[in-house]
């Protein structure tokens, strides 16, 4: 038993150790991601770690690691509760509930976060305009920026009223635009914005080039979403016609075979 014990906890703290690496991306990884050419492994490898890695507005990962440990040791205790005799699988079960929880919390999306994601995605393109509006009127960057904030609202509005705060605190406009830079929406935005800081390039045309993009990204969200809308509408459509239908046609006809063969 203590050899089960010890062997959980060892692929407990593996496990850990794996999610941790995969909600923290080391720069080799970064760098690999970055390669244009990657061969077939590689190719896998990343693959894997998008599909396992956190979403920009998941939990912290204190938070997710202590529920994936309570969610393993709630599970061993109720089996242990309902089943004393279980044996020594319960203990082999517990990393793997702890890791699979962690993991999960790290993809599971709330419907406030969806919905916080979705309004981003619209109001970009309008508030990239109205920057590049406002630029192209005579204003500099980060009054362009504090117009836009006065006159929107939105999450999108709350982060970049963050970079004017940052600004007004000292920061140069290039450093507070790279505070952005992992941003789910405004992340290649502020990259961009801050290498033309930095450069010297036209602010404006970078605005207009990004809003495009903004556009295009959005109308592939529709799309997306319209094309979800068939397939979400099946399980209802199964829980009303399936009963129906057995009750109609099937049912019928296994009472007349019942009668007919009972005499």
């Amino acid at each position: 038993m203590h050899v089960m014990v010890a062997l959980a906890l060892s692929v407990t703290l593996a496990g850990l150790s794996a999610a941790g690496l995969v909600s923290s991306p080391s720069g080799r990884l970064h760098r690999l991601g970055r390669q244009r050419r990657r061969s077939p492994e590689q190719s896998r490898l990343r693959w894997w770690l998008q599909l396992l890695a956190p979403r920009p507005y998941a939990p912290p990962v204190r938070t997710r690691y202590l529920v994936g440990v309570a969610a393993g040791l709630v599970a061993m205790l109720g089996w242990r509760v309902l089943d004393p005799d279980v044996g020594p699988v319960v203990v082999l079960a517990v990393p793997i509930i702890g890791v699979v929880m962690i993991i999960f919390l790290g993809r599971a999306e709330l419907p406030a976060e969806r919905r916080r994601r979705e309004q981003m995605i619209q109001d970009l393109p309008h508030v990239l305009e109205l920057m590049a509006s406002a630029m192209n009127a005579g204003l500099p960057l980060r009054a362009a920026v504090r117009e836009v904030v006065a006159v929107t609202s939105g999450p999108l509005t709350d982060d970049l009223a963050d970079v004017v705060r940052n600004i007004d605190l000292g920061r140069s406009d290039a450093d507070a635009w790279r505070a952005l830079r992992d941003h789910p929406q405004l992340g290649r935005v502020s990259v961009d914005l801050a290498r033309s800081v930095d450069s010297g390039t036209m602010l404006v045309a970078v605005l207009r080039r990004s809003a495009e993009i903004a556009r295009r990204d959005r109308r592939g969200a529709m799309e997306a979403r319209a094309r979800t809308v068939g397939v979400k509408s099946v399980p209802p459509l199964m829980v009303c016609f399936v009963p129906a239908f057995l009750l109609v046609c099937v049912v019928p006809t296994i009472v007349s075979a019942l009668q007919n063969s009972l005499g």
